[in-house]
């Protein structure tokens, strides 16, 4: 439930923000392009870093952080119009794509050997559904102030931050280490 919750909010934004270049900044589409390649640079980047995060301090201490990051790359897109800021921000960016892959693994690591592929597949068919409807609510959305969508993402952010760091996720998808003798 808790990653249906994170892509719903994350798909409220994400189809709007090429629109938002344009419509906000009026940027074209070759300038488009290249913070949307900058953004993907990015995400095999921290897949790669957050997955060392995850392996090391826990999966949902990486969510954590790709939330954050996240976050912040679409602050930097509502209050900067500047081309190198929006770069930057792009690939920041890169670190929200990530949070497939880590619910994958978040899921994975607390879920029964015997039924670990139907815990995935119906996180992932529930992360899927949720974000179906987001983009329409996103366009309501959007159709009233192109910045709203990324307010709403911007604070909703920290606060699933908070509940992916709370109780019910901590210890069950921390490395467990064999202990020596």
């Amino acid at each position: 439930m808790f990653f249906a919750v994170v892509f719903f909010f994350f798909n409220v934004v994400r189809p709007f923000v090429v629109q938002f270049f344009q419509d906000v900044y009026g940027l074209e589409s070759f300038y488009i392009g290249v913070l949307g390649s900058v953004g993907f640079l990015g995400s095999a980047l921290f897949s790669v870093g957050l997955g060392k995060i995850g392996d090391k301090w826990g999966k949902m201490v990486a969510v954590t952080i790709a939330l954050l990051i996240g976050s912040l790359s679409f602050g930097l897109f509502v209050c900067f119009g500047n081309f190198f800021i929006l770069v930057f921000a792009s690939f920041l960016n890169g670190a929200s794509y990530t949070l497939w892959p880590l619910m994958g693994a978040a899921v994975g690591s607390i879920a029964p050997e015997a039924s670990r592929g139907r815990w995935i597949s119906v996180s992932q068919m529930s992360a899927t559904m949720a974000s179906s409807v987001a983009p329409y609510i996103g366009g309501v959305v959007y159709q009233s102030s192109p910045y709203t969508p990324f307010y709403v993402i911007i604070g909703v952010s920290p606060v699933l931050s908070l509940i992916a760091l709370t109780k019910p996720f901590k210890g069950k998808t921390q490395v467990s280490y064999p202990k020596r003798s």
